[in-house]
């Protein structure tokens, strides 16, 4: 689904993680490894965002982030 939101194939959407602590690894090797590589562009980083519960994950699917 990230690469395609990213290469323009599918419309931006909320993608969530459920599980927050388990996924921010990803996220933290997206930010610190991946965009200082160039491999991810900065608008990209926060595609994927993380839950740690079910309203969480409604809140962050109703706000469209």
């Amino acid at each position: 689904m990230v690469t395609l939101i990213q290469t323009g194939k599918l419309e931006r959407f909320p993608i969530v993680a459920m599980g927050g602590d388990f996924w921010e690894h990803m996220r933290r090797f997206a930010r610190d490894s991946m965009l200082r590589e160039g491999t991810i562009g900065p608008e990209d980083v926060d595609l994927i965002q993380r839950a740690d519960t079910v309203e969480d994950a409604i809140r962050l699917i109703a706000e469209g982030i």
